[in-house]
């Protein structure tokens, strides 16, 4: 979808057809074809909208779970809306037949999912496990991440939207198929591979998706969207750039986060619902995180500023110069007698002036490189702390 520019009230009727396929809400047409939002075009009768043309879902179960309503019912169910301006307007019929021609022509590809796991009843169920409904319930409710936030990722990668990719206007909550267009880089931005040896994400298509994969992001998608609303107005109004979980092959579950401008980072967790879980509990904390901090920019060095964060909640600014001088000073005794010991003291100054650089803000703390940089940090952190080695 992102390649078709959609309108804030064009993405409503994307909206409205996810949560159709993530409800279950899901009909059949004349021809047998499934139905999730059956866009129908109405021209303005009366109202302050009166002479434009406006298209709206005519598949709306809960009025008539027997067929699409007519043009009148659906203009009389959807007035309200109409009037607020909720759903895309167009110049002419052909304007607005055109563009739902181009919009379902996407939605369509999801038709063979829907087919896959239709039952027999004609509904699409989606099964929430009892560990899934409890994380929900842990996420609604919120709470604090400690001095020492725990982190349950296993890898990072980055990646930038390629020359074909069409830039567009930021959107929180991209769906699925914002993997489109990604390619992965190293840390001096050239070329590289992610831990499966994939050049660019596993999931360019929707149509590559099972059954499995897909419900996974969609209920992943579902759970951060009611996140966000559970968050404060202020933080609701400020949020950009994109979050969102896909599942491969492999069932490694994967949690991408950025934007156009700064680019992508992908955190790797486990396969498995464990691996969902703490997914999941990774956008918690860093909704907590950006609540507490007021850092509303799910930009690429997003999950940097998150993670230094939680290192050094409670530090005060004078804490972290007195730090930075006695890892100075670590570095100069060690140097000469213990390169080891010299090295552990650089990274842990390398953690201090990271965490500097946070607070005072700026490009260089979105950038790539910064979360890249300190969640690499952080995972050798874990790996020394399970062998029982030094200070990182």
């Amino acid at each position: 979808m992102s390649d078709l520019n959609l309108s804030p009230q064009e993405q409503n009727i994307v909206d409205y057809h996810n949560g159709s396929m993530s409800s279950g809400r899901v009909g059949r047409d004349e021809q047998g074809r499934p139905m999730t939002v059956y866009s129908t075009g109405i021209l303005i009768e009366r109202g302050p909208h009166r002479g434009k043309f406006v298209s709206v879902p005519g598949w709306v179960p809960e009025v008539n779970p027997d067929r699409p309503l007519t043009e009148r019912e659906a203009f009389e169910h959807w007035e309200d809306e109409i009037n607020k301006g909720t759903w895309p307007f167009y110049g002419s019929g052909t304007e607005l037949n055109n563009r739902s021609q181009e919009m379902h022509g996407i939605m369509d590809m999801d038709a063979d999912i829907i087919n896959q796991n239709i039952g027999s009843d004609g509904k699409q169920p989606i099964h929430v496990t009892p560990d899934e409904a409890e994380l929900v319930r842990r996420l609604e409710g919120g709470g604090r991440m400690s001095s020492k936030a725990e982190w349950d990722w296993s890898d990072i990668q980055t990646l930038v939207p390629t020359s074909s990719r069409m830039a567009t206007p930021e959107m929180f909550l991209s769906n699925p198929m914002s993997t489109s267009g990604l390619a992965y880089v190293d840390k001096d931005m050239k070329p590289s591979t992610d831990m499966r040896g994939n050049r660019t994400p596993e999931h360019l298509q929707r149509n590559q998706d099972d059954i499995v994969s897909y419900t996974t992001s969609e209920l992943a998608r579902n759970m951060i969207e009611d996140l966000r609303m559970s968050m404060p107005r202020k933080m609701q109004d400020g949020l950009s750039g994109s979050m969102f979980v896909e599942v491969g092959r492999d069932g490694t579950h994967s949690l991408f986060t950025g934007n156009e401008k700064t680019g992508y980072t992908e955190l790797s967790f486990a396969p498995g619902d464990q691996g969902f879980r703490s997914a999941m509990d990774t956008v918690r904390k860093g909704f907590v995180y950006a609540d507490a901090n007021e850092d509303f920019g799910m930009d690429a060095g997003f999950w940097g500023r998150a993670t230094s964060a939680g290192e050094y909640q409670g530090y005060t600014s004078r804490d972290l110069n007195e730090l930075l001088a006695q890892g100075m000073s670590e570095v100069k005794s060690y140097y000469q007698y213990d390169p080891f010991l010299a090295a552990e003291a650089m990274r842990f100054v390398d953690n201090i002036g990271d965490e500097q650089r946070r607070r005072r803000g700026g490009d260089d703390a979105r950038a790539l490189g910064y979360s890249r940089r300190v969640v690499e940090r952080e995972i050798g952190r874990r790996a020394n702390s399970m062998m029982g080695k030094g200070r990182l």
